[in-house]
């Protein structure tokens, strides 16, 4: 087995390969609006890297993206969102 060690951009974004939506209306991601809505966008994606894949267009840093969404998933439909628990030491 040969592995490869292929550095990534660090001014690329790369988001997980399982917040990808593959359409009818070709590859998108479904991101969480100010009002907690679903849009989805369109993205361009460059390389697979696995797990994850670098995004060319699409998506920008501050974007809420909704990892693994059904298949059902919406435009426009409310999205609650699940808070973080802070465990005390």
């Amino acid at each position: 087995m040969v592995h490869f060690h292929i550095p990534s951009d660090p001014n690329v974004l790369r988001i997980p390969a399982t917040a990808l939506i593959f359409g009818q209306h070709g590859m998108q991601v479904a991101k969480v609006d100010e009002e907690n809505k679903v849009v989805l966008r369109n993205v361009q994606i460059g390389r697979n890297l696995g797990d994850y894949v670098e995004v060319s267009s699409g998506v920008s840093l501050s974007d809420r993206l909704i990892d693994s969404p059904q298949e059902t998933i919406a435009p426009g439909d409310t999205v609650r969102l699940a808070s973080a628990q802070i465990k005390a030491r």
